[in-house]
């Protein structure tokens, strides 16, 4: 039997997604973000079709782009489960951009960066469609395409420190992330927002000391998930500004990725090496 959602439902579910937006903050109030957009045109016939909207910013290839997005959508909403086929279409678009929102409310600032920036088609390019052939266990089948672990794919919640990023030269660009600015961390460990709790060790140069940040709190981890380590090492570069003295230059060692069951602790699932790192070009 074929498996289908009504336009009503397909409408509920794209009001309802959590879009990928990358933010930092400008002060205390002002909050700037680039969204990359995508929703669902329809289900039907066992099929999920989606469109993703990106711009010259985003880094992924397509077929990266691809499945990081279909695999978003298929984890936040059982509905789409039954799919046994999927048809992502590509466009590059000029009509995303940046903007600045003076609200506290972060549901709010992505909704209006939603509506604003929504491309129409007529303003779009179409890069590329990607579909599976042979109908089989959508998730699994693209979870399994970044054997063992979709490090380039996977999206890294960070909480933003000024402190850590004011004296460190953090090179983060190449990964897809999404910065948390709220004071009592529930964003940072909030499963209804997209992204894995990330912590940023960076090991000294000097000593045995390392910054961690942040000081993880297993007590607020929704049990059964996954968190990241990304460990960065100090190098010999450091450099200085008209504001800071000696910035420390620090290059990615490793990143770990752990899953946490309550009673039981953390086990480590899966480690890429610096060598792995360079390998799939997240250095």
């Amino acid at each position: 039997m074929n498996y289908y959602l009504t336009e009503e439902k397909v409408n509920y579910l794209n009001q309802n997604h959590k879009h990928y937006i990358d933010l930092y903050v400008d002060g205390n109030s002002y909050k700037v973000g680039a969204i990359i957009y995508s929703h669902i045109v329809k289900v039907e016939n066992s099929t999920l079709f989606l469109d993703v909207y990106i711009n010259n910013d985003w880094k992924k290839d397509n077929q990266e782009t691809a499945i990081l997005f279909v695999n978003q959508w298929l984890s936040k909403n059982e509905e789409l489960n039954p799919c046994k086929f999927y048809k992502a279409s590509l466009y590059l678009t000029k009509s995303l951009g940046f903007t600045i929102h003076k609200d506290n409310n972060q549901d709010e600032i992505i909704k209006q960066i939603i509506n604003q920036y929504k491309p129409l088609k007529s303003e779009s390019t179409l890069q590329c469609i990607f579909s599976n052939s042979a109908p089989t266990n959508l998730l699994k089948r693209l979870k399994n395409t970044f054997k063992p672990y979709s490090f380039a794919t996977t999206i890294y919640k960070l909480q933003a420190d000024l402190d850590l990023l004011l004296f460190h030269s953090i090179y983060l660009d190449s990964f897809v992330r999404l910065l948390c600015f709220d004071d009592d961390e529930k964003d940072f460990y909030n499963e209804n927002i997209v992204g894995m709790p990330t912590v940023l060790r960076i090991e000294s140069k000097r000593s045995n000391y390392a910054d961690v940040f942040p000081s993880l709190k297993y007590s607020k981890l929704p049990n059964h998930s996954q968190y990241a380590i990304m460990t960065f090492k100090e190098t010999d570069f450091s450099f200085s500004t008209k504001a800071v003295l000696n910035i420390r230059g620090v290059e990615l060692n490793s990143i770990e990725i752990y899953k946490f069951v309550r009673f039981e602790g953390s086990k480590l699932i899966a480690k890429a090496d610096k060598q792995k790192l360079k390998e799939i070009k997240l250095i």
